[in-house]
């Protein structure tokens, strides 16, 4: 990755199937369809960074968990099931290269590599937040205290799922992993440390492709805990002031944010979309670390002129700060 350019990386997936009135859900089941979509989104706006579609029901709905896969939004795990380890012994590891959606990811991902110039980034729910689908996200927290054991074994089998999907992303062309833990921003620093850091490390030693962590939400109180992991970069939420928290990440690290995906890029207009995305990236342009991105996933109904506003602003910065035509 060039530092001297601004990369654009707004995790855009859903808002794109205006482009060929296409569905999420079409998305989320049909490789094809989601890459043409995906396709259609990157050779209108050329974005440094592409993403396929948010989609933490994948893993779980492998293992027979009941999931909803809706016609036009992000699919949502319904049931939660394991009360206790003995519950685990009823779930077969998946075959991931034959069951489930895997492969719609996999040959998204495969594609947008051989026919896009940009980096092309994978998805993975991360082992907590996985552990957490398979026994409730409010569950799983109290029990962190509780069962630790009990939780340390759903992390544990969790795990496993999430570093050979993660290796079969590298290997389909991924150049990066994105571990997708929103149910970590539930924990204390000290209890993020047992939990999490230890089985995000190990996923991050055995890829040889960057790993970027993404929590939602404020992580203020997690910053020095995420800076002590393995991971190459993060991708941090709309809450987090990126003006105070620089200063302590270090040069190394890749931090990818933050501009809200709801109140400014839903929500808002070209015009102020723009001038927020230009205000980010003038306060924080002297960080080579920097790459400006939404806090998190675009809103489905977001107008796809909202998402142009933003690329819009990271190509004038490129021309403003850096001397980069785009």
């Amino acid at each position: 990755m060039q530092k001297n350019k601004f990369l654009s990386a707004p995790l855009v997936g859903y808002p794109a199937c205006k482009l060929n009135d296409s569905t999420a859900r079409e998305n989320l089941t049909n490789a094809d369809i989601q890459i043409d979509t995906l396709l259609k989104y990157y050779n209108r706006l050329k974005p440094d960074i592409l993403f396929p579609f948010m989609d933490l029901a994948v893993e779980v709905e492998s293992l027979g968990l009941e999931t909803n896969i809706k016609e036009n939004d992000p699919p949502e795990v319904i049931e939660h099931p394991i009360r206790q380890k003995e519950d685990l012994a009823g779930l077969a590891k998946p075959d991931i290269t034959r069951e489930g959606r895997f492969n719609i990811y996999l040959e998204t991902i495969h594609k947008l590599r051989t026919e896009s110039e940009a980096a092309i980034s994978g998805y993975v729910t991360s082992p907590f937040t996985m552990a957490g689908l398979l026994t409730g996200a409010e569950r799983i927290a109290a029990r962190t205290i509780t069962r630790p054991d009990f939780i340390r074994s759903l992390i544990e089998f969790s795990m496993e799922i999430s570093l050979e999907y993660a290796r079969l992303q590298e290997k389909a062309g991924a150049d990066c992993i994105v571990l997708l833990d929103p149910t970590a921003s539930l924990l204390s620093p000290d209890l993020f440390r047992g939990f999490v850091t230890p089985y995000i490390d190990n996923i991050a030693a055995q890829l040889n492709i960057p790993v970027v962590l993404h929590v939602c939400g404020d992580t203020t109180p997690l910053i020095d805990e995420f800076i002590n992991t393995k991971m190459a970069g993060l991708s941090l939420d709309y809450g987090v002031n990126l003006n105070e928290i620089m200063p302590r990440i270090p040069e190394n690290i890749l931090v990818m944010g933050n501009v809200d995906p709801v109140r400014t890029i839903f929500g808002g207009n070209p015009k102020s979309i723009f001038n927020k995305t230009s205000q980010l990236i003038s306060a924080l342009k002297e960080y080579d670390n920097f790459i400006p991105a939404t806090g998190c996933d675009v809103p489905p109904k977001t107008e796809f002129e909202n998402i142009h506003a933003f690329q819009r602003a990271v190509n004038q910065a490129n021309r403003k700060y850096k001397n980069i035509k785009v």
